[in-house]
Formats: structure tokens, sequence, C-alpha cells
């Protein structure tokens, strides 16, 4: 189990496969992992496991932003016509809440970008360390190539 200072990741297995009917090759991947709560890797990471996800709307877009270059739209916040809405998305992982963990499995491309963002995780959970220097924090690294694991495809 490797730790940093907002991520651990507690489990990580993936396999290759090849389709029987169109040859073409994909991984399953399955990885558990643990953000320590009150950060902003925890709520980032909650954020990717929710159905919905909240979004700013404006009643009227051309009236916006006429109102955001007049001297009242020092505030964007402040405008009237400023509204709310749930709408529904894809998570990226799940959470489960009575382990406090999230859960990542999926059916993924087989390609060198998964491949590397997969085995550079490997790399960290065994080491403690990334094979390759990075200017952000470990758990920003690794909340970037679970993202990429997901969302990638060639």
């Amino acid at each position: 189990m490797t730790k940093t200072s907002d991520l651990t990741i507690t489990s990580l297995r993936w396999n290759p496969y090849v389709s029987k009917f169109s040859g073409i090759p994909y991984l399953v991947v399955n990885c558990t992992f643990k953000a320590r709560p009150g950060t902003l890797t925890w709520d980032f990471a909650k954020r990717d496991s929710e159905e919905f996800s909240y979004q700013k709307t404006v009643d009227h877009p051309k009236e916006f932003e006429k109102w955001l270059s007049s001297s009242a739209g020092l505030s964007q916040f402040a405008y009237p016509g400023l509204g709310k809405a749930w709408t529904m998305k894809d998570s990226l992982w799940e959470y489960i809440e009575k382990f406090d963990t999230f859960w990542l499995r999926t059916f993924v491309a087989d390609c060198a970008v998964v491949r590397a963002a997969l085995e550079d995780l490997e790399h960290y959970q065994k080491h403690g360390r990334f094979q390759s220097i990075y200017r952000h924090e470990d758990s920003s690294v690794m909340m970037r190539h679970l993202r990429t694991i997901v969302e990638y495809w060639d």
C-alpha cells in the first residue's frame, strides 16, 4: 500500500484481452484508492464519482454578456438572472461509502498512453515514487493518470 499526502492506491490490477468478434485489444482495469477527507483530492475524486453535476446557468446569454462588460459586471455572481441546474453525467468511478474507498473498474483501450499511465501507477505503488519527475504533487499526478485511463481512447 503506497501513501502520498492525499491519495493511497490500495489495489491496482489490469488484464489484457482481445475481443473474440473484432480482434481489438482492450484492458480490464480494477483499481481501488482512498483519498484523505478534507483535501482537494478527496473533493475531486468524490465529484468524479457523482452521477449528477452542478452547473451555473444564465437566463439570457446576450444580456449576461452586456452585464459583464458594464461596471456592474465586476462580480459575475451578482447577476440577477443567475441560476443553477443539475445535469447527468457518467461517473469515472464509484465511491463506496462503507469503506471510504473509490473503486474504478472499467474496460479501456489497450494502447501506449493507457499502458504508460498504468505502469507509472504500478511503479508508484511498489516504490513510493514515480519513474519520471513531475511538476505537481503526487496525488495530482495519480488523479490525472486515473482520469487518463478512463477517458483516453485512441
